[in-house]
């Protein structure tokens, strides 16, 4: 308690349109009811495990969300899921969210999505996503062929600044979380390097 830290979000790898849905819904819970006992406002859950946009049962995605998001209620606790796969493209996001017609559901927006793999400027992305977006994740890349390069912050073309005064601008006062997976990708740069940089790079955008 004295260290000062916030866990602000439980990131689960519950996959709304993939998988079954008694192993997603219960794994879900799981982590509701941890993130209650930790006093965590929110989960994140995904539509798929892809980042890239890959075919998925929205219907069954969305009925699943329904679902934790009625039993996030009784606990306290938001869901979120976040713009990857074909959530990265804002428009199917927006119908998809407000579909859930639930007061606890949310938009965990990840700034590299949809602008990485639909082409979407952030002005687009947030105009339509605005209301809904809890938390964010950023990090930055280029493409090299058809592949995604990760980079330090500020080294890439993802338009990380843009983002940020559009959150600023907006009256945004949620976390915005370095997303830096070495465990997933062993050739990133080592963490203790890459978050005293981004520390320092947020601290030179406020």
């Amino acid at each position: 308690d004295g260290a000062g830290i916030t866990i602000p979000i439980l990131t689960s790898d519950v996959c709304l349109g993939k998988g079954d849905r008694n192993e997603n819904t219960d794994m879900g819970k799981d982590y509701i009811r941890l993130a209650e006992k930790l006093d965590v406002k929110y989960v994140r859950v995904l539509i798929s495990p892809n980042i890239r946009q890959e075919p998925v049962d929205t219907d069954e995605a969305a009925l699943r969300m329904r679902i934790l998001c009625d039993y996030a209620k009784k606990h306290g606790v938001t869901v979120l899921v976040e713009t990857n796969g074909v959530l990265a493209d804002s428009d199917v996001m927006l119908k998809f969210i407000e579909s859930i017609s639930r007061e606890n559901v949310g938009v965990l927006w990840d700034i590299h999505h949809p602008y990485r793999f639909f082409g979407e400027a952030p002005e687009d992305t947030y105009g339509k996503l605005k209301p809904y977006i809890k938390h964010v994740h950023v990090k930055d890349s280029v493409m090299q062929d058809d592949t995604v390069i990760y980079k330090i912050m500020g080294k890439g073309d993802i338009p990380v600044r843009k983002c940020l005064d559009l959150l600023r601008q907006g009256g945004y006062d949620g976390f915005v979380s370095l997303e830096w997976m070495k465990r997933w990708n062993p050739v990133l740069e080592e963490p203790g390097l890459v978050f005293p940089h981004f520390m320092e790079y947020m601290k030179d955008g406020i």
